[in-house]
């Protein structure tokens, strides 16, 4: 056991050493309130504040108490100095890493990109380069390593790398399931324009001479559930809108494409992209997920990334979400937010935390194909490197993919496999 006695407690300190020391690092805590009965236990003791209280004390120094801020955290000029024995001030990364997981910088952001997202050039890790690192984890774990020095075994590490694969279902099917009407116009649109090829690959599947391309489910599961310890299908469910491709409500064959993969998968919902925009729409969204799935859906993961904080979160948990997949890039691999461990949303303006869960992903195929124009080969090796990173730090390696961009004729598809092999925790 840790004691921990905080200069300043208040909900946020005690949030993020509780997250740091104990989601991280699996450590068990005791806060103490009073500064005499801390001084007088015995064990392993941790102090967070302005000066140290004793000889017997590791002491991380804090010079701006959380409830004063956030200001934007400093960059050290060199890597942190965690030193191994008590009296001497460690670096202060709780700081950074309560800015950094309570999405601070997204308050306060004015700029927007044509999707009403935060650039992402803008954020924190990004100006200071170090978006390829899931640096939170790197302290957290350099943290403990000089405090076993002092307390050699007394406080061990419980940290455990695992493998998430997670598919976002945009479109569901690229040709199946769709009315004649669809069909018929389409092939005379592709045939305007010269496109013969595509008018025969998409009757092929209407007259089920050949698999339709983005009907993939089974193939995904047949190679996902070798290697990953959850593998998660976001399916969109809002059809008919300018960015939203998947099939309208009400298409049977779309419902039971659904309710076939909630039998052998997990089955989370990908809120349309006007979902926060349009009152009632992620409930109703939610809500239709779930009767489909026939059961409870708690995981979500918006489409093109769109949240506005801290409006789609609360959107999200009256809904009864518990856990979004949202947190990461959509134009590079990297840790949006310096960390690859999972952690519970701070909400700042009710000043406490809450049960959402967010899950940070490591790398996106759609990122590496469509906005950096990586090849298949260059985007697995991309992917595979972000798994590297992850496992040395024992964290959790998200990745999302795309139904367009697998199975038997995606893009990705032979890439696929090999990335969830070098996965395989």
């Amino acid at each position: 056991m840790l004691h921990v006695h905080i200069e300043r407690s208040g909900p946020r300190a005690r949030y993020i050493i509780g997250h740091v020391l104990g989601s991280m690092l699996g450590w068990e805590l005791r806060f103490w309130n009073d500064g005499e009965d801390f001084a007088s236990v015995q064990g392993c003791k941790l102090y967070y504040g302005r000066a140290c209280p004793g000889p017997d004390t590791y002491w991380v120094q804090c010079d701006t108490p959380l409830d004063e801020g956030p200001n934007e955290p400093m960059v050290p000029s060199a890597e942190p100095r965690f030193p191994a024995r008590c009296g001497e001030p460690a670096f202060d990364l709780f700081g950074p890493a309560f800015h950094l997981l309570s999405l601070h910088e997204e308050y306060r952001s004015t700029e927007t990109d044509e999707h009403g997202r935060m650039p992402p050039n803008t954020r924190w890790v990004v100006r200071h380069g170090l978006e390829t690192r899931p640096f939170l984890d790197e302290w957290a774990l350099a943290l403990a390593g000089s405090m076993d020095l002092i307390w050699p075994g007394a406080l061990p590490v419980h940290r455990r790398y695992s493998h998430w694969v997670t598919i976002d279902v945009d479109n569901g099917s690229r040709y199946i399931g769709h009315g004649p009407l669809r069909h018929i116009a389409a092939t005379a649109r592709d045939l305007l324009f010269f496109r013969f090829e595509q008018v025969l690959a998409r009757w092929k599947v209407v007259l089920g001479k050949r698999p339709d391309p983005f009907d993939n489910s089974a193939w995904i599961m047949e190679r996902a559930s070798r290697t990953a310890d959850r593998v998660l299908f976001f399916f969109l469910l809002k059809g008919g809108g300018r960015y939203d491709h998947a099939h309208a409500a009400g298409s049977e064959w779309f419902e039971a494409r659904v309710r076939s993969v909630a039998e052998v998968a997990e089955i989370g919902v990908h809120p349309s992209y006007r979902s926060s925009d349009v009152p009632g729409l992620m409930e109703a969204e939610c809500s239709r997920a779930a009767s489909l799935a026939g059961a409870p859906v708690t995981s979500s993961r918006q489409h093109f990334l769109r949240c506005r904080v801290p409006d789609t979160f609360n959107q999200l948990i009256e809904a009864g979400i518990r856990e979004e997949h949202s947190i990461g890039f959509r134009d590079r691999c990297g840790f949006l937010v310096g960390t690859c461990t999972p952690f519970h949303w701070f909400d700042i303006v009710r000043n406490v935390q809450s049960d959402l869960l967010l899950v940070p992903f490591a790398c996106m195929d759609s990122a590496l194909l469509d906005v950096q124009a990586e090849g298949p080969v260059r985007a697995g090796q991309l992917m595979s490197d972000m798994v590297e990173t992850v496992k040395k730090v024992r964290g959790t390696f998200v990745s999302v993919w795309h139904d367009r961009h697998l199975g038997v004729d995606g893009a990705l598809s032979n890439v696929f496999p090999e990335v969830l092999e070098t996965a395989k925790p």
